[in-house]
């Protein structure tokens, strides 16, 4: 009886092991989510290219706390977002703060939420049984002029819920995890680009008078 019970054991331990093998091979991780940012279209690009002098220089600092500290992750994927951004805004141009241009400050704090006998169920199953991690953001944006005098303040809200998961069962209705947490991202910026726009007072530099 005991060298079944331990047979038994060892069996279960070598399936459990098998599965988290295949789990780790066939699971993926699949996001959802959404933002109070307006819903702006995309902007398409000019028809002809502007030159860099005819646009406004907007640089962009990013100061991201997740629930561990700065979460430079977080700060890598919001700047490829306002990368994306900007390189299509007709308004504005990503520059460094060296430039002396305005200066649009990011603020954002983060807070995780998960369930915990999701994760356990998720590992004994091999991914078969989901996990779902949901990421609750307030993004607080300030633009200021180049003296630093600060022209407005806004508050937006967005939420990620992101899905360990046996891909091929539960991944279809929704995308890769990245993918949606730049599409979210941008957005945002997209929005606050937008609303930084009405309050430079123009939509773009005047261009320089040809000389005669």
């Amino acid at each position: 009886m005991r060298f079944r019970l331990i047979g038994a054991l060892r069996a279960s331990v070598l399936l459990g092991c098998g599965l988290g093998w295949a789990g780790a091979w066939t699971g993926g991780c699949v996001a959802f989510g959404s933002t109070s940012a307006r819903p702006l279209p995309a902007a398409e690009p000019p028809a002809e290219a502007v030159a860099p002098e005819a646009l406004l220089p907007l640089a962009v600092t990013i100061d991201y706390q997740g629930p561990e500290g700065r979460d430079l992750q977080g700060t890598r994927q919001v700047r490829a977002a306002a990368v994306e951004v900007l390189a299509a805004s007709p308004s504005f141009r990503l520059a460094d703060r060296a430039e002396g241009g305005h200066v649009l400050a990011l603020h954002l704090a983060s807070e995780r939420k998960g369930r915990v006998w999701l994760t356990v169920l998720c590992v004994l199953s091999g991914t078969v049984l989901p996990a779902m991690v949901t990421e609750e953001l307030l993004i607080t944006a300030e633009l200021r002029d180049p003296s630093g005098q600060v022209l407005g303040e806004r508050k937006l809200t967005m939420e990620q819920t992101s899905v360990v998961e046996l891909f091929m069962l539960f991944g279809m209705p929704f995308a890769w995890e990245g993918k949606i947490r730049l599409g979210l991202f941008c957005e945002v910026l997209r929005d606050l680009v937008d609303w930084a726009g009405g309050l430079t007072g123009q939509a773009a530099a005047p261009a320089p008078v040809p000389p005669g």
